[in-house]
């Protein structure tokens, strides 16, 4: 890997922890600084205290998703860079695309994934 991301702080936020596992490691991988969050409500816990660069969080999550999430950085004001993920784009590209995330298929999330954390690095 030709670009390291070490100075890059990532907010991972799924309710399936192999998912979120998985898509943690890459970060690591490519030298990124993870921070892990299991729903909304604790990735939201964990913005009170922490500013990552960048949040790349599942659509479908039970009690709020990750448009929720979307909304609750954009009111905020937070500068931070939103990629959101799904399996299916069709209920949410249009609103997400409206409120400045980066949508993306969960099946190709980690081809797009890294070259886009490049451009916000």
């Amino acid at each position: 890997m030709a670009s390291h991301l070490s100075h890059s702080s990532v907010l991972v936020v799924d309710d399936e922890p192999g998912i979120r596992q998985l898509i943690s490691l890459h970060l690591r991988r490519l030298g990124c600084e993870v921070i892990e969050a299991p729903s909304v409500a604790q990735a939201i816990a964990v913005l009170e205290t922490r500013r990552p660069d960048v949040i790349v969080s599942d659509y479908s999550m039970p009690m709020a998703n990750g448009l929720d999430l979307l909304e609750y950085v954009r009111r905020r004001q937070l500068d931070i860079e939103f990629i959101l993920s799904s399996a299916s784009l069709a209920d949410v590209a249009a609103g997400a695309r409206a409120a400045g995330a980066v949508v993306i298929r969960k099946d190709e999330l980690f081809d797009i994934l890294s070259p886009r954390l490049r451009e916000a690095s």
